[in-house]
């Protein structure tokens, strides 16, 4: 078992024991404009992608990446509203980032929102809470900022 898929098992141990038993694998690709990408396979189970970028981020960094796509899966990534609204598609990545806070990885996802940023991957409204939103969830100052 490789790094990756070890972060992956101890995420979904530590807050979401109801996909323990899920088909999930997490494997390495060159995305093209993503960190991470949830991939529903047609049958059953999902593939987790994560961008050859990633390798040397730090763990925490990771396991923010991974709880949020965890975390699509519980929210039900393989609905249809998302294709035909935008709006619904906007909802529901907040409401994931949120799910992602209330399940214990408020503080990962932060880092890998700050970590992508430094990469210079853009951020969209559809693309969940802004790093300023989770600050404020966190009650992090600007002391705590990195």
């Amino acid at each position: 078992m490789n790094k990756i898929d070890s972060i992956k098992n101890r995420v979904i141990k530590n807050a979401f024991l109801e996909l323990i038993d899920e088909d999930i694998q997490i494997e390495w690709k060159n995305l093209k404009d993503a960190c991470f990408e949830l991939v529903p396979y047609v049958s059953e189970g999902y593939c987790i992608e994560v961008d050859m970028s990633m390798k040397d981020a730090p763990q925490d960094v990771l396991e923010g990446g991974i709880a949020h796509d965890l975390a699509h899966i519980v929210d039900n990534p393989k609905s249809i509203l998302g294709k035909i609204s935008k709006r619904y598609l906007v909802y529901q990545e907040r409401n994931v980032d949120l799910l992602v806070v209330l399940r214990g990885y408020g503080r990962q996802l932060l880092s890998f929102l700050r970590f992508a940023e430094r990469k210079g991957y853009p951020r969209y409204k559809e693309d969940g809470l802004s790093i300023v939103e989770l600050e404020k969830l966190l009650n992090i100052t600007d002391a705590e900022n990195p």
